[in-house]
């Protein structure tokens, strides 16, 4: 695949919009390289993020191409954000603020 597909010229064509770490700081991107070759895998194997994070995982060949070290690098994961509080009561639209009119 290193023949067949130009990682250079795809790299570069991308680093202008991929993102980075702002001056509120957060958690930094992952790098470049690794997320392109990981969306390809995904666009080869009609893979979810979801499934693509199980891949990564469980088949080295996978971990390889898109550089990972299984015991040294982070996987990207799926997830969106931090996960839902747990017992947290849900919210309904009668409890919020102007429901009843008392605003």
């Amino acid at each position: 695949m290193e023949v067949v597909v130009p990682f250079a010229a795809l790299l570069r064509l991308v680093e202008p919009v991929y993102p980075r770490v702002g001056p509120q700081g957060g958690r930094p991107p992952y790098l470049l390289e690794v997320m392109l070759r990981i969306h390809l895998m995904q666009n080869w194997y009609p893979l979810s993020d979801a499934a693509m994070e199980n891949e990564l995982i469980d088949i080295a060949c996978i971990r390889r191409f898109a550089g990972i070290d299984l015991f040294s690098d982070d996987i990207p994961d799926h997830h969106p954000g931090p996960p839902p509080l747990s017992g947290a009561a849900p919210v309904g639209r009668e409890d919020l603020p102007g429901s009843r009119g008392a605003l």
